[in-house]
């Protein structure tokens, strides 16, 4: 049985070796993964960008149900919260993380949904090198509870 003193001891020792990087190391990181071309000239990338409770999850998961199984669906959400478990912050891991998703999908014969807030202080750079660095069609959608825009590149 851990007691309190096992618990806080084994706490310290896994503190994660990311922390130590900065926002400037995990910014180039991000950024080398979608550093060269990927997916094909037919590949397709969509993203679905926007505020908390404007719908990007519903949309993106109605819209992967009618495309089928060869769209691979990128939540932000899932990525950060689930896998990594860590907060939306200035140096996390969840924009590198989402980077290598995306391109290991495209560059696999899927296309691709990808939809979080996304939020541009953090993701800009790493959304920005996605699209410059897919051969296929990106789409960009901006949803808000009370407007919604889209963008094509």
């Amino acid at each position: 049985m851990l007691t309190s003193t096992h618990r806080v001891a084994l706490h310290q020792q896994q503190a994660p070796a990311w922390q130590a990087r900065g926002p400037a190391q995990l910014a180039t990181i991000a950024a080398m993964s979608a550093a060269e071309s990927m997916g094909s000239d037919t590949s397709q990338l969509i993203v679905i960008r926007g505020n908390s409770g404007s719908g990007k999850s519903t949309i993106a998961h109605e819209l992967r149900r009618r495309c089928g199984r060869s769209w691979a669906l990128v939540e932000q959400d899932y990525l950060r919260r689930i896998v990594l478990w860590e907060h939306d912050k200035p140096g996390g891991l969840a924009p590198a993380l989402i980077a290598h998703t995306v391109r290991f999908a495209l560059d696999n014969g899927f296309d691709v949904i990808l939809e979080g807030i996304l939020h541009t202080a953090r993701y800009r750079d790493v959304v920005a090198s996605l699209w410059r660095a897919h051969r296929g069609r990106t789409s960009f959608f901006w949803l808000s509870r009370h407007r919604c825009g889209w963008v094509e590149g």
